[in-house]
């Protein structure tokens, strides 16, 4: 399995190459291994943020025997709302709640990491949101190379590419309504196997 965990402080990306029995990058033993952060999702590639992973350590500090019942999914696995934390990595669905920032769902308890869903991003940035974005570009068929979290000059051209085939007027901004029209568009089509770098 690939890991990509995203440092918000330092703008870069870690890489890992992890079997699914290991434990999570900033995690302990037990606390979390890649099997857990996974589910039943069948991507080989995850992605999260060293955020998320502290978060979830405190939690394991107060509740030891702890494991999500949900925490990464793709896009195009469609399993939930398009503006769900879960195709970033920063969500746990729990099998009850932990704190007042759980919000129940049919059988579990969902936790976001951070609350913003969508911050602005934008030519140039480096961020777990530009993996959905690429993630996304590419399960609605528009090519932007890699996985790789960075907006560089071929994931602006899969974007203008999308805008134009949507009728999309598109001048460098990444709006609420054109995440809206690219995840929509990308949910539930299927994971695609691209390269990540």
């Amino acid at each position: 399995m690939i890991i990509l965990i995203f440092h918000p402080r330092f703008h870069t990306f870690e890489r890992y190459e992890l079997e699914l029995f290991e434990p999570m990058p900033y995690t302990h033993s037990n606390a979390l291994t890649v099997s857990d952060f996974r589910g039943d999702s069948r991507t080989s590639v995850l992605w999260t943020t060293k955020p998320a992973m502290d978060f979830w350590m405190d939690l394991h500090k107060q509740f030891p025997y702890l494991t999500p019942l949900h925490a990464f999914s793709r896009i195009g696995e469609g399993r939930h709302v398009c503006f769900s934390k879960h195709y970033t990595g920063e969500a746990f669905d729990l099998p009850f709640p932990v704190n007042r920032d759980c919000e129940s769902h049919e059988s579990s308890y969902h936790i976001p990491v951070s609350s913003d869903p969508f911050p602005g991003i934008s030519h140039r940035s480096i961020d777990v949101h530009v993996l959905l974005l690429q993630d996304a570009l590419m399960t609605a068929g528009f090519d932007c190379d890699a996985l790789d979290g960075h907006w560089g000059d071929l994931t602006e051209r899969a974007l203008c590419a999308f805008c134009k085939a949507h009728r999309i007027s598109y001048n460098g901004s990444l709006t609420h309504y054109l995440w809206k029209r690219l995840l929509y568009c990308a949910a539930g089509c299927g994971i695609k196997k691209y390269p990540h770098k």
